[in-house]
């Protein structure tokens, strides 16, 4: 029985074969009469029966019947797609020559935009330079958590911040070099020092979240001024933008040393707490009390659990009046003109 079950399989499958048959073709450019590697040819009553075209442009199409007439459809990118009937009967190859898919267009307007904020940017900053710079991106700058210029100079290589009276770091030193041989620009203008007695600028006073990038030049250019012998830093200012934009980040920390061997903090209630003196509540003529005074920075508690730190900030930003001729001004003119005159007139009007 199981011989005759295996004699009948046999059987239909060799039946089967010899029912198949194989269409054979290349297909080529019209115009070259180059093979067009890669085209996908199918049958279009067959949706199940594909395949592409080798190096060679050659294609082989199995298991089709041995009679019958089919349409043989050939795509390919850059080409019109093509239908060509073939006898399954016949023999031989298919030679299918394929027309390119030419359209004329009046213009083409490629509009290219430089994105300052990322770290791409500030590494090409650096490669192209003519002397060293240290660029620091505004994309850093909001991954890091400093809140002030001073606070993000300290991740730059090669400076050093010197601390003010209040124990903050504010003054850049550069290279080594003492901060009174180094000078601060802002959009590529020196300003002038706060103190009267020094020139040289405190870097704390600058909010980080103000600052497009910090470029710090390390090396002494002609067009310098001469007290820049340590080096320079620029601090460059956010622009108004163009349209409306409105950007917040923010940032929690915690640190596990609080979490490892139950560790104790002393903490106060900082929310108990005098907001104005007597004085300029009741004026001059008041006598104060013991009772005017808010206890809660007294009150000195052990805690087991730390409060997290967290930095936020947040960037609003408009242009209100003249507005600077840029992409969307050129894609408002193109709207409002024919598509064969757009570009000209744009450009006529300083926009392209």
């Amino acid at each position: 029985m199981k011989k005759y079950l295996l004699s009948t399989a046999l059987m239909a499958a060799i039946a089967t074969a010899a029912g198949a048959h194989t269409i054979d073709g290349i297909v080529k450019d019209q115009k070259t009469g180059e093979p067009l590697i890669g085209s996908v040819v199918e049958v279009k009553e067959l949706p199940g029966v594909k395949t592409t075209t080798d190096l060679d442009g050659s294609f082989r199409l199995h298991e089709l019947p041995d009679r019958g007439r089919y349409t043989l459809v050939v795509r390919y990118l850059a080409y019109k797609t093509r239908e060509v009937p073939v006898e399954v009967s016949d023999t031989g190859s298919v030679t299918i020559t394929l027309d390119e898919d030419v359209r004329r267009f009046g213009e083409a307007v490629v509009t290219g935009h430089r994105n300052s904020r990322t770290d791409i940017s500030a590494i090409s900053l650096e490669k192209n330079a003519g002397n060293v710079l240290n660029v620091m991106s505004q994309q850093s700058i909001q991954l890091s958590p400093d809140v002030n210029v001073a606070a993000v100079l300290q991740r730059v290589s090669g400076v050093t911040l010197e601390q003010s009276a209040s124990g903050e770091a504010s003054y850049a030193i550069l290279r080594g070099m003492d901060k009174r041989y180094n000078y601060t620009l802002v959009n590529g203008v020196k300003i002038p020092s706060p103190d009267d007695k020094n020139r040289y600028i405190p870097l704390n006073i600058f909010p980080s979240d103000l600052m497009d990038r910090i470029v710090v030049s390390k090396s002494l250019t002609a067009d310098m001024e001469g007290d820049a012998a340590g080096g320079v830093v620029d601090m460059v200012m956010k622009d108004a933008p163009s349209r409306f934009e409105l950007q917040a980040n923010g940032a929690v920390g915690m640190s596990d040393y609080f979490w490892n061997g139950n560790r104790h903090y002393l903490s106060t209630d900082r929310g108990h707490a005098t907001a104005k003196a007597p004085y300029e509540a009741f004026g001059s003529q008041y006598a104060a009390t013991a009772a005017d005074f808010k206890h809660g920075p007294a009150q000195v508690k052990s805690q087991s659990v730390p409060a997290p730190n967290f930095v936020g900030g947040l960037s609003v930003g408009n242009r209100f009046f003249q507005r600077p001729p840029g992409r969307d001004a050129g894609r408002q003119c193109a709207e409002h003109l024919p598509r064969h005159r757009a570009h000209v007139q744009c450009r006529k009007d300083g926009i392209g």
